[in-house]
């Protein structure tokens, strides 16, 4: 199209293939340069929007985040710590429930409080020396009514009440009213 028009002005051919040939050499399509000035533009764009990112990057405390790291590990140490002091309490108090269930004890949480388990250690699902413990308890005179099993029995002593009632006084010490008592308990007549 344009070799038609330069024709039409009155160049020659050979006047009109250098014209093309400086235009090939030296000039751009209106497609091609829009195309590229794009490609230009959004470069920029994005070039832009990464030395902002460098830029508040730069503002951070380096130093600052490096001491919150660690202190946010060691709060998950101590975390862990405390978990793991929990479990273990934990196990230990279901092993001593179910060993107080398994002695039969009456009130487990009164026996529980006569047991020492500051040191208590785990063995599997057991506490070592707790068996010797509760034994301990059970044939104590003082704990041993704490369990159902206990071969003693604790006999109560005192008083024991009368199937009637049973005169200790002397006839002639006796008051008018508790004479008439007596003798209406025994069936007696004066």
């Amino acid at each position: 199209m344009l070799k038609e028009k330069l024709t039409e002005i009155g160049l020659t051919d050979e006047q009109v293939g250098k014209v093309m040939t400086n235009i090939a050499e030296n000039y751009v399509l209106k497609e091609k340069f829009d195309k590229l000035n794009s490609q230009l533009e959004t470069a920029n764009a994005e070039l832009e929007t990464k030395n902002k990112e460098l830029e508040e990057f730069s503002k951070v405390d380096v130093d600052g985040l490096n001491a919150e790291i660690k202190r946010l590990q060691e709060e998950n140490k101590a975390n862990m710590v405390a978990n793991e002091t929990a479990i273990k309490k934990l196990k230990i108090d279901n092993a001593v429930e179910k060993a107080l269930i398994n002695a039969k004890a009456r009130n487990p949480k009164a026996v529980k409080a006569l047991l020492e388990l500051d040191d208590a250690e785990l063995e599997g699902n057991n506490i070592k020396g707790l068996d010797k413990q509760i034994k301990k308890l059970m044939e104590a005179e003082d704990s041993s009514f704490l369990f159902e099993n206990s071969n003693k029995h604790v006999e109560l002593t005192g008083i024991r009440p009368s199937d009637g009632i049973s005169c200790t006084k002397n006839k002639e010490d006796m008051t008018y009213t508790e004479l008439c008592a007596y003798y209406e308990n025994n069936n007696t007549q004066i």
